[in-house]
């Protein structure tokens, strides 16, 4: 392969747009280990990056989020399946709202793994 903009063999291609680079063109002070191909890719480069970085941290957040809502929603569950046993013992109902409890309370384990790992 050529370098895109010299003819002699390109040592890589880069990292954004795809086409050759030579050791003159390569451009990888911002773009950290990745080479480029002229300053506008390696600032494209870093700016993908960041939003890369912005995305996992809000899905982090969201499953962090939901483990929260999970955790309550179990609460709620079981709180309703005790007050089934003394207030309307219906077996169907207590069988139902303590399932709930239980995939409630899976579901928010299953969420916090996530927002503790990452993605």
């Amino acid at each position: 392969m050529k370098c895109h903009a010299h003819t002699t063999e390109a040592m890589g291609v880069c990292a954004y747009c795809g086409r050759g680079v030579c050791l003159d063109c390569a451009q990888s002070a911002a773009a950290g280990p990745r080479l480029a191909c002229s300053p506008a890719c390696a600032n494209s480069l870093v700016r993908t990056e960041l939003a890369m970085n912005s995305i996992l941290r809000k899905s982090e957040q969201s499953a962090r989020a939901s483990s929260y809502y999970s955790y309550l929603c179990a609460a709620l569950s079981t709180g309703g399946a005790i007050g089934a046993v003394y207030y309307l013992p219906h077996p169907y109902l207590i069988g139902f709202t303590s399932a709930c409890a239980v995939i409630f309370l899976a579901s928010g384990f299953w969420y916090g793994r996530i927002a503790r790992k990452g993605f």
